[in-house]
C-alpha cells in the first residue's frame, strides 16, 4: 500500500484549516456570556472576546478581565468621550504630533530620524518615550529643540514580559498613551528617516480624496512589506484573533508598524481595544515559539517563513479582518518619502 508523505508546509497548512474551522463553529450564547467582563468603576460590561467582523461565529479566547482596568486608565473603551471626526482632525495640521521610542543602543538612530524631521518640520511637536535610558545617553538629547519632549516610559504600571523590548509589547500601548492626549499621532520607528516634504500634507490629502467614509480605516501605514501576512503568522495568534480566509492573509502583504498615522476615532479606539488587550497578554503578543528571524525559502506569500513579526501581525491580522484590501489602510503615495537608516 502507497503511504501518504506530508512535508512541514503541509503539516503547518493543515494545522492552520483546522484551526480556521474550529474557531468558525457556532458558539453557544450562554457561552458568550461568558466573554464580558464587569468595571469595578463604573459597572458597564465587555465583551473581552474577539468576534471576527466577517464571521460573527469566529470567537476568539477570552481576554483576562483584569486587563480592564488598563483600558479603564488609557481611555480606550470611554463610551462617554466625545472623539473628533477625521474630517476636523485633517483640518489642523500644526496639530499632529510625531511620536517614538528609543532604548539606549537605539538612541542615535532616534536622533537621526527627529533631525530628519526637523528638515522639514521645525516646529511640529515630537515626543521620544525612553525605555529606560541611562543617565550617560539621555545627556545626548536635544536641548534646545522646544517643540521636543522627552518622555519615560513607565513600566511599572503593565506586566513584567512589557519590558521585553524584542517582543514590541510596549509599542501598542504607547501609542495609545499619546492618543490619550492628542488627536492625531504618526509613529515613526527609531530607524526611519524622512527625505521628503509635506508628508502630513499629502497624507491628508489623500484622507481628504476618499478616506473620510467608513469604508476605510482611521489608522494609515505609509511603507509596506514584500511578504504576506501568511509568510510570517504564528499560526497560535489565530486562538485570540480568528481569520475568515487563509488565502486572504496569503494574497496580501502587511504594512509596516513603523510608520503609523492614528486618529483619535471611534474607529481607532476599537482596534486598539484589541490590540493593547493583546499587548498586555504575553501569549497573544509573543506567543509560543516566535522568534523574529525568517527563512524565506520559496514565494514569500504562500509558504510561511517560520517566523513572526509581533506587534505588526497582529495590527495588519485586525485591519486586513476589518477590511479585505490593504489599500484601505495604507496609502502608497507616501512610501517613496521615508528611507530606513540602519
Amino acid at each position: 500500500m502507497k503511504r501518504f508523505q506530508f512535508n512541514w508546509y503541509q503539516i503547518c497548512c493543515l494545522a492552520l484549516i483546522c484551526l480556521v474551522f474550529f474557531f468558525q463553529k457556532k458558539v453557544p450564547d450562554f457561552e458568550r456570556r461568558k466573554c464580558f467582563c464587569k468595571s469595578k468603576k463604573s459597572g458597564n460590561t465587555y465583551d473581552f472576546c474577539y468576534e471576527n467582523p466577517r464571521n460573527k461565529e469566529s470567537v476568539g479566547k477570552k481576554f483576562d478581565c483584569s486587563l480592564l482596568d488598563s483600558l479603564e486608565r488609557l481611555g480606550i473603551i470611554n463610551e462617554t468621550a466625545r472623539l473628533p471626526s477625521l474630517r476636523s482632525i485633517i483640518n489642523n495640521e500644526p496639530d499632529l504630533v510625531f511620536i517614538s521610542s528609543t532604548t539606549n543602543d537605539h538612541l542615535d538612530l532616534s536622533l537621526k530620524s527627529l533631525y530628519s524631521i526637523r528638515k522639514f518640520y521645525p516646529r511640529h511637536k515630537y515626543i521620544l518615550n525612553g525605555m529606560n535610558i541611562s543617565a550617560s545617553y539621555s545627556e545626548k538629547l536635544p536641548k534646545n529643540d522646544k517643540y521636543f519632549e522627552f518622555r519615560v516610559f513607565n513600566t511599572s504600571l503593565y506586566p513584567e514580559f512589557v519590558s521585553n523590548w524584542s517582543t514590541y509589547n510596549f509599542k501598542a500601548i504607547v501609542m495609545a498613551e499619546m492618543l490619550q492626549e492628542f488627536p492625531a499621532v504618526w509613529w515613526i520607528d527609531a530607524h526611519i528617516g524622512v527625505i521628503k516634504p509635506n508628508i502630513i500634507r499629502n497624507l491628508y490629502a489623500d484622507i481628504r480624496s476618499e478616506r473620510l467614509t467608513t469604508d476605510y480605516a482611521t489608522v494609515v501605514g505609509a511603507t509596506e512589506t514584500n511578504h504576506s501576512n501568511f509568510a510570517v503568522l504564528n499560526s497560535k495568534l489565530l486562538k485570540f484573533f480568528p481569520t475568515s480566509s487563509l488565502e486572504l492573509l496569503k494574497r496580501r502583504t502587511q504594512i509596516q508598524s513603523g510608520i503609523i498615522f492614528l486618529a483619535r476615532t471611534r474607529y481607532t479606539m476599537k482596534l486598539f481595544k484589541w490590540w493593547v488587550l493583546c499587548s498586555l497578554t504575553e501569549n497573544c503578543m509573543n506567543p509560543p515559539g516566535s522568534q523574529v528571524k525568517c527563512i524565506f525559502e520559496r514565494n514569500w506569500c504562500k509558504y510561511q517563513a517560520n517566523c513572526f513579526r509581533y506587534d505588526q501581525s497582529v495590527l495588519n491580522l485586525l485591519l486586513l479582518n476589518n477590511f479585505s484590501e490593504i489599500h484601505k489602510y495604507y496609502s502608497a503615495k507616501l512610501s517613496s518619502s521615508f528611507i530606513r537608516n540602519d
